[in-house]
């Protein structure tokens, strides 16, 4: 971390565990002022000449084709919000998933399962190390950093939080957003909501317990974008239409809206050490 720093003006990363997070979660960041690099994790492309059952209940015919249609989609949201992306070549779990003949088998059998099925299977994920590393050469101390709080406790999403936590101490501060649509399943918390919310709050606390070790160290933050920022977000949204149909879906479970996009929450973290 020895770049040096070419402006008054604090630089700001958003790490995206996928294709479209930055978006669906941190879009008030994205549209900020100032300098704002997006990188996106694991957006590496497989070998062609296959494809998964994920990929295909989304309507792929071939994987390598349907991730470079992916990014194609991710480079147009982001130009909305005047924003290039950073692509790393890491895969996302559903292929170490699909090497896996159970987990595979599984899968193939109800793809909507797919979380469920993946999320307790010690073998897939990325150590936090292996993360930090990877993305050090985009690291500099002046740095604000952002990264999903692995709610919903995709593996992905999971491995990239415990990364970002580890920043502390190394970059300017360090942020943790709200991955959505995730944190949204079971409606809005009672800190944003209009009444006591039990379930989604309970969903929200395990998340950032497992985040860190004393959750005294986070400070919550409440973005409300206004109706001018939400149909903008809504519009970049609109760009990923290879996983839209899947997000659509799960912003119309039982006590959700589209209107809940506008809520964006992150904490910051304090202190040293996870």
């Amino acid at each position: 971390m020895t770049r040096n720093q070419d402006s008054a003006q604090p630089s700001t990363l958003v790490l995206s565990p996928h294709l479209d997070d930055a978006v669906l979660s941190a879009w008030h960041v994205l549209s900020s002022p100032g300098d704002v690099q997006v990188v996106t994790i694991y957006a590496g492309v497989p070998e062609p000449g296959f494809v998964t059952d994920l990929d295909r209940a989304h309507g792929a015919a071939d994987s390598a084709a349907w991730l470079e249609r992916r990014r194609a989609e991710d480079q147009a949201a982001l130009a909305i919000a005047g924003r290039e992306p950073i692509h790393l070549d890491l895969l996302e779990v559903q292929f170490p998933a699909y090497d896996i003949p159970k987990v595979r088998q599984a899968i193939a059998g109800d793809p909507t399962r797919f979380l469920s099925l993946v999320v307790n299977e010690e073998v897939l994920g990325t150590a936090p190390e292996t993360l930090v590393d990877l993305v050090h050469d985009h690291l500099h101390p002046w740095l604000a950093v952002y990264g999903p709080a692995g709610i919903g406790r995709h593996p992905d999403h999971r491995d990239v939080a415990q990364a970002v936590v580890r920043l502390v101490g190394h970059v300017r501060s360090v942020h943790a957003y709200a991955d959505s649509p995730y944190y949204l399943f079971d409606g809005l918390p009672s800190w944003i909501g209009d009444g006591p919310n039990p379930a989604a709050d309970q969903h929200v606390d395990e998340a950032l317990q497992a985040l860190v070790a004393d959750p005294a160290r986070l400070e919550r933050q409440v973005v409300r974008l206004d109706d001018e920022a939400l149909a903008r977000k809504f519009t970049a949204m609109h760009c990923y239409t290879t996983e839209l149909p899947a997000v659509q879906a799960d912003l119309a479970r039982p006590g959700t809206d589209p209107d809940m996009m506008r809520y964006e929450v992150y904490w910051t973290v304090a202190g040293a050490g996870a």
